[in-house]
């Protein structure tokens, strides 16, 4: 599915689902919910990579990208966490 396609199928504009894929803008509950539906994949492998994901089958050229991609999301999230962890140690010694 392209991205207008999914664009359309869960009611936004091409720039807003483009701003959520760049990381400028985030999707409210509810469509992100609807993103997981369109896809067939479950909540929370849309957000963590983690439960029920895209079907296989006649997709299996794509798992090496996709498995790929899971590992740097995974790392991604990783170093985010980190980051988080760090500012918020920042942030109570300076209110110190």
């Amino acid at each position: 599915m392209s991205a207008p396609q999914l664009a359309r199928r869960i009611g936004v504009q091409e720039n807003t689902l483009e701003a959520w894929e760049r990381d400028r803008d985030q999707p409210r509950g509810n469509r992100l919910s609807m993103v997981a539906g369109v896809l067939n994949v479950s909540l929370p492998w849309l957000l963590h990579g983690i439960g029920k994901g895209p079907a296989t089958e006649k997709r299996t050229e794509f798992v090496p990208q996709l498995s790929q991609q899971l590992d740097q999301l995974k790392r991604l999230h990783r170093q985010t966490a980190d980051l988080i962890g760090r500012l918020e140690r920042d942030i109570t010694r300076a209110a110190s």
